[in-house]
């Protein structure tokens, strides 16, 4: 890792391309259609109101069907209360922090390894993303979030 900038903990942020999936599911079919947000429009988010739940996301067309090739975070969190993912929006505000200063080229990626799924297999890749790179992937990446990508009863 480069002076002044920590390792990121492995399996907190994964980097993949969408896995296709069928568009006339319903909520409790396996083959749900994978739902992100834009970056774009996750750093639009006033995080002081709590972010709104996968449906009425959907409802209101914040949401995109994630196709194969689309480039996909899957970001893993801790629930802050038992009715909501983050109440008081300090896990939007961190995550749109982390975001912005990647896409500034701020920072780098660093992880014990980091995969890119290719055909249902992993190639290692070289263990970080430089900040070039971030600045050129995390504009155009959407992010997987439970919360905003699955339904929520």
């Amino acid at each position: 890792a480069s002076e002044g900038i920590p390792a990121a903990p492995s399996g907190i942020i994964s980097l993949e391309p969408a896995q296709s999936q069928s568009s006339g599911a319903t909520p409790n079919d396996s083959d749900y259609p994978m739902y992100g947000m834009s970056m774009e429009r996750f750093l639009d988010l006033n995080p002081d109101i709590p972010l709104p739940p996968h449906q009425e996301l959907l409802r209101d067309g914040l949401l995109t069907v994630c196709e194969e090739q689309t480039k996909v975070i899957f970001v893993s969190h801790e629930w802050l209360s038992y009715s909501h993912i983050d109440p008081n929006g300090e896990q939007v505000r961190a995550l749109q922090t982390l975001f912005r200063r990647l896409i500034c080229g701020e920072l780098e990626v660093y992880a014990d390894l980091v995969y890119q799924a290719d055909s249902h297999r992993c190639q290692r890749e070289k263990p970080y993303l430089s900040s070039a790179e971030c600045m050129e992937l995390f504009p155009k990446m959407y992010i997987w979030l439970d919360w905003i990508s699955l339904p929520q009863s």
